[in-house]
Parts: C-alpha cells; sequence; structure tokens
C-alpha cells in the first residue's frame, strides 16, 4: 500500500510498565493512493516518564511566568504611550492656536503703536501743563 501524506494524526499513550515508563504512539491514519483503502500506522515513538512530564509542566510554568511578566511590561508601556499621546495631542492643539494669536497680534500692533504715539502726545500737554502751572 502506499500513501503520501496522512489524513489524520493523533497521539496516545499507554499505560506506565513498573518502572513508571510509558510508551507515546504518534499514529498516523491514510488512505491507499492506489486501491484507496484506509490503513493505520505508527509514525513515532517515545518512551515518556511522570517525572519527565513533571520537568515539562515545569517548564511550561516558568514560561508562562514570564509571559505573565512580559505580558504587564507591555500594558504599562502601552499606558504609558497613551499618556504621551494625550499629552502629544493637547500640545498639538495649543500649536493650532499660535496662528490665530499671531493674526491678532498683527492686527493689534497698529493700535499699540497708535496708543504709543497718543500717550506721548499727552505726556507732552501733561509736562506743558505742569510747566505753565510752576510758573
Amino acid at each position: 500500500m502506499e500513501a503520501a501524506n496522512p489524513v489524520k494524526v493523533w497521539s496516545m499513550v499507554g499505560k506506565p510498565n513498573k518502572s513508571g515508563e510509558m510508551l507515546q504512539l504518534t499514529v498516523g491514519a491514510y488512505q491507499c493512493i492506489n486501491c484507496k483503502k484506509k490503513f493505520r500506522r505508527v509514525i513515532g515513538k517515545k518512551k515518556i516518564t511522570i517525572k519527565g512530564l513533571v520537568q515539562e509542566i515545569e517548564a511550561l510554568e516558568e514560561k508562562v511566568m514570564e509571559y505573565v511578566k512580559k505580558r504587564a511590561e507591555l500594558e504599562e508601556k502601552v499606558k504609558s504611550l497613551e499618556e504621551e499621546k494625550v499629552s502629544l495631542l493637547a500640545e498639538i492643539e495649543a500649536l493650532k492656536a499660535i496662528p490665530e494669536l499671531e493674526a491678532k497680534i498683527f492686527a493689534l500692533e497698529p493700535e499699540i503703536a497708535r496708543l504709543k504715539e497718543e500717550k506721548k502726545a499727552l505726556e507732552k500737554k501733561a509736562a506743558l501743563a505742569e510747566e505753565k502751572t510752576s510758573e
């Protein structure tokens, strides 16, 4: 019988022997290319022990703890970036007001110049009036 790739793959674990070892079989379901008959074949065998499983579980727990720590760090970074975004948006809004303020300044400059001239004229009149009253 000839088959290219398994149609389905699964693992099975047998009962432990006296020393606590178990055999994990990886089985594939195939279909013959020529006659289309279905059959199973063992793809892989692996001896596993409870001690080995406990070690794998402990390694996985360590990885989970590392991922939890990294997630907390990333959430803190996201929070910091969101705060920075709010700050930058506020700064952008403040910068948008600058052209309006510059236009107001430009509009007020002639008025300020006129008021300065008026002030000088009033100071001169006051000085003359003071001179006349002191004479």
